[in-house]
């Protein structure tokens, strides 16, 4: 996957998880509209991947999270025909949320 790509944006949130972690808002924009839709499938595989490795080498390195890997949220790629694409990181409060 060319980084390319994705530009990936933070901005002030107040979506929250089951033990009250804050995130900052996440926006993917597709710079590469013709790109197959599994660039975004896999984009969303390496954020998953990627925030699972921060809570297990937190734990590795004796620092206290307030999130377990039991929590992690779920996060669903989907599409539409009309071109728009869209991921969301769902929680049980807020889904955060990375749109194009």
């Amino acid at each position: 996957m060319a980084s390319r790509l994705f530009e990936l944006e933070s901005e002030a949130s107040n979506t929250k998880f089951k033990h009250g972690m804050e995130m900052n808002k996440l926006k993917l924009e597709l710079k590469d509209s013709k790109k197959d839709f599994d660039d975004l499938k896999r984009f969303v595989a390496i954020l998953e991947s990627k925030l699972g490795s921060f809570i297990q080498d937190a734990k590795d390195n004796g620092i206290k999270t307030n999130i377990a890997m039991d929590d992690m949220p779920e996060i669903t790629v989907f599409g539409s025909s009309s071109g728009s694409r869209r991921a969301s990181i769902l929680s049980t409060d807020n889904p955060l949320q990375m749109v194009r």
